[in-house]
């Protein structure tokens, strides 16, 4: 009977464990809500998914943006990756996609300075964002409980 947490780090060990070198810095990670996959969200603006059990690649990386992905949230239903880029001046920096198929059923232009935070309420009816210009905004995303 296989342990899925036996390469998970307990608080207060060193980092010894398994690691991964990727090809682009990261600037954000989010855990999926299964704990089975971890995005990383680089500089490049692309989004890459590794499998928290040995920490490889598990599809295609995800092309969300021009500029760094700074910031990623799971919905808590697990099936969508909220994905905030500094990109700015008009280009959608706040994407929501299915890191399953890439579709992405909500884009945004949320902020011209460029989002640097993001995160769910606990049913997922709500998002909330903070940009580079220090402004805060909460999105209406409901309809993605219907998908």
């Amino acid at each position: 009977n296989e342990n899925p947490r036996a390469d998970f780090w307990k608080a207060g060990e060193p980092a010894s464990k398994k690691t991964a070198r990727l090809a682009s810095l990261g600037q954000s990670v989010a855990i999926a809500t299964d704990a089975k996959t971890v995005a990383v969200g680089l500089e490049d603006g692309r989004v890459v998914y590794l499998a928290t059990a040995d920490l490889t690649p598990l599809r295609e990386a995800t092309k969300v943006g021009q500029s760094t992905v700074g910031a990623l949230a799971y919905h808590p239903r697990g099936r969508y990756l909220a994905c905030a880029t500094y990109d700015s001046m008009g280009a959608d920096n706040l994407v929501v996609v299915d890191p399953l198929t890439g579709e992405t059923p909500l884009r945004f232009a949320a902020d011209p300075s460029g989002i640097t935070a993001v995160c769910f309420n606990a049913d997922g009816s709500r998002m909330a964002t903070f940009s580079g210009a220090g402004r805060v905004a909460i999105w209406d995303t409901s309809a993605l409980a219907a998908n």
